[in-house]
């Protein structure tokens, strides 16, 4: 058996399904107005503590001026708002909206889902065991 090949076509078929899951979520509902990308910026600033353009553009690798467009985009559209810092008014954060905080909770939702097809099908040694892989294997990607 070649492994690589095995590996590969389980990867292919992991990635299939969480983009079937993914098209749904955002196929339907408050998802369909944005691109995966959109989101992506969304999932990053609700898991960042009050981050600035800079921040998140760090984070994102992207350059600043990419960053500002999107978080227009998103601020006119009242998923996002800035709020400019007591202690230096030069400074603004980045701050999502209750409209951003149900977006981000959206897509979270479609990866839990996509988890318990997982484990559906795995014991707890299972569950427990693939954990640990994806947890190393990230810790190294």
């Amino acid at each position: 058996m070649d492994e690589k090949k095995e590996l590969t076509k389980i990867v292919e078929k992991i990635s299939n399904i969480l983009g079937e899951i993914e098209d749904e979520a955002f196929s339907k509902g408050e998802l369909s107005a944005f691109t995966v990308k959109q989101i992506y910026y969304l999932d990053v600033i609700s898991r960042t503590d009050k981050p600035t353009v800079s921040q998140l553009a760090e984070k994102l690798d992207v350059s600043k001026p990419t960053v500002t467009v999107a978080l227009k985009k998103f601020i006119k559209r009242g998923y996002l708002r800035k709020v400019q810092s007591k202690s230096d008014r030069r400074v603004f954060f980045i701050e999502l909206t209750e409209e951003g905080k149900k977006l981000v909770e959206i897509h979270e939702r479609a990866h839990q889902d996509f988890a318990c097809k997982i484990i559906q099908n795995l014991n707890d040694s299972e569950t427990l065991q693939l954990i640990k892989i994806f947890s190393k294997l990230l810790q190294k990607v």
